[in-house]
């Protein structure tokens, strides 16, 4: 009767970790979807901002108050229209404060992780090509 207990109550602890790792895996993310996590940080506390970037190239991303240098927050909150995707390498999208200004910026998107849709900025730039991360 122990060992049936004891064997059963392992059996569900294996299930329970199992079902808690599984539910850890990534999940999808499009590249309209992660610029709209992006807008939605800076629109926010601006601490979660760098979760949007490729860990690898987040540089300055991962400073909260990075962000405040390029949104103030009298400027906000930030709208942005939707993005033609089709390139990755050069998402256009135009950022507009509530009382301005228009910022165009170039979002490098690049898929990561084994989902096959899990895209995250690898770099972000204005127009005139100057990378600000």
């Amino acid at each position: 009767m122990k060992k049936t207990l004891m064997r059963m109550l392992l059996l569900a602890a294996i299930v329970l970790v199992a079902s808690v790792l599984g539910s850890c895996a990534l999940k999808p993310v499009s590249i309209a979807d992660r610029i709209g996590d992006f807008v939605a940080s800076i629109n926010g506390d601006r601490s979660s901002t760098h979760s949007n970037f490729d860990p690898v190239t987040a540089g300055n991303a991962t400073d909260a108050t990075y962000w405040n240098i390029i949104f103030t927050a009298s400027t906000g909150p930030y709208t942005y229209p939707a993005p033609n995707t089709s390139n990755p390498a050069s998402v256009l999208v135009d950022i507009t404060g509530a009382t301005g200004p228009v910022y165009h910026f170039k979002f490098i998107m690049h898929n990561i992780g084994s989902v096959s849709d899990n895209w995250v900025i690898e770099h972000l730039e204005l127009p005139v090509g100057s990378q600000i991360l």
